[in-house]
């Protein structure tokens, strides 16, 4: 069984270390995001609005080091793809709890 809180709390704290010229980490938190997408279901409020926090942290750094061409920042990219999609239904839902 895969340990979400535990893929929550890497992600999370990883984006102040990621190194945008190291591609092996990058990979490895490339995995780590589509877990957490995959099972994001499994998670709960907290901390769905944690990992919607830490999506906009690794989006600033994607935007900071846009211009850098190499396989970290297509990892980073893929990450980015993935959090985009998530923001978007994560404020929506947020949206629909305040009109209820």
């Amino acid at each position: 069984m895969i340990d979400l809180e535990k893929l929550l709390k890497i992600y999370e704290n990883d984006y102040k270390f990621y190194n945008t010229d190291i591609d092996d980490e990058s990979g490895l938190i490339n995995t780590y995001r589509k877990l957490l997408n995959d099972n994001q279901d499994s998670l709960n409020r907290e901390q769905l609005k944690r990992l919607y926090v830490a999506d906009k942290n690794y989006i600033k750094l994607y935007r900071k080091n846009s211009k850098k061409n190499n396989i970290s920042m297509d990892f980073l990219k893929n990450i980015i793809n993935i959090a985009l999609k998530f923001a978007k239904k994560y404020e929506k839902s947020q949206k629909n709890l305040v009109l209820h």
